[in-house]
Order: C-alpha cells, then sequence, then structure tokens
C-alpha cells in the first residue's frame, strides 16, 4: 500500500490516468481500442513538471505498478517507455 511504500522512502505518487470513468467521455474513452496508451504521455509529462520544483524526485529511479487494469498499464509502461520507467511491477495484470 502506498503509506508502507512512503514510510519506506519511497516517493508514491497516485495518478487518475485517462481512460477513468467519472469524467468525460473524452477522458474515458482515451484507451478505447488502443490499451496501449493508457496516457502514458500525460503521466510522463506530469512527474517531469513535479520532479522540477522537488529535487528529492530523482527521475532515474521511477518505477510504476498495478493491479488487474493497472497491472496492464504497469507492464505496458515498461515496454513502450522503459527510458523513463526502470521497473514494474503488475499485480494480477489482466494480460
Amino acid at each position: 500500500d502506498t503509506q508502507s511504500l512512503a514510510e519506506l522512502g519511497f516517493v508514491v505518487v497516485q495518478v487518475d490516468g485517462m481512460g477513468t470513468s467519472n469524467r468525460s467521455k473524452a477522458f474515458h474513452d482515451v484507451c478505447h481500442k488502443n490499451l496501449g496508451d493508457s496516457g502514458f504521455p500525460d503521466r510522463i509529462l506530469w512527474m517531469q513538471a513535479a520532479a522540477k520544483d522537488r529535487p528529492w524526485m530523482d527521475l532515474s529511479r521511477v518505477g510504476i505498478y498495478g493491479g488487474s487494469a493497472g497491472g496492464q498499464s504497469a507492464l505496458r509502461g515498461m515496454l513502450a517507455h522503459g527510458d523513463f520507467y526502470k521497473v514494474a511491477v503488475s499485480v494480477c495484470g489482466c494480460h
């Protein structure tokens, strides 16, 4: 859980990435028939912007994890954006 990771010294960022529900149809449908997207460009840009005034955020050691569709997204993040993500954990991914 995020609290345990933070207590171990990790910087934990939980992004409600594009493709999730309860938003506009365009926000929800970003990955319709394109599960490989999952809003990664937005997530990476957010992390880069956040790190500019947070020197304790080490972008050379970014990981991603998730369960179910989030597990699939974690795996895709590593495969498609391995230059940014250095580790991925897929918990019960639907892949």
